[in-house]
């Protein structure tokens, strides 16, 4: 059977993602210009996420999720604007996709970008049922290795 894509549709889809709720992005946003600018382990809070490179010189998204334990998706250019977005599916043992992508479920999204500054990413999560991405998220990249 052909596989089935989740995507969210809008009047405000072209606005840098793949729905509604985008808005323009923050004062000093850019664009990653390079991978090795998001390699390594961030922190937000209390809570990291990882970025790591994959195959055919993609990026992975990895991070926890309060109801999910661990979700992952691979990062894709969202033009216009600055973001990389990626459809976000439990990842880990019992996930049912191996290791995020596949058969597990998408539960959401997440958009990242990089600010002024060195080591420095903004990021927006937006779940499976929500039109809105969620508020700013700076993150502080605490290594350059997973």
């Amino acid at each position: 059977p052909a596989a089935v894509a989740w995507r969210r549709h809008s009047a405000n889809a072209a606005a840098g993602g793949a729905g509604g709720g985008d808005r323009v992005p923050p004062p000093g946003a850019r664009p990653v210009r390079h991978n090795g600018e998001l390699l390594g382990r961030w922190q937000y809070g209390t809570k990291e996420y990882v970025v790591s490179a994959i195959a055919g010189g993609l990026l992975r998204w990895n991070g926890p999720h309060s109801t999910h334990g661990t979700i992952a998706g691979t990062l894709r250019p969202r033009p216009p604007g600055p973001w990389l977005l990626a459809e976000l599916r439990p990842s880990g043992p019992g996930a049912g996709g191996g290791g995020g992508e596949g058969l597990a479920p998408v539960v959401g999204e997440i958009r990242l970008c990089l600010a002024e500054g060195r080591d420095v990413s903004i990021s927006n999560y937006r779940g499976i049922n929500k039109a809105d991405w969620g508020r700013d998220i700076l993150g502080r990249r605490i290594s350059t290795t997973p």
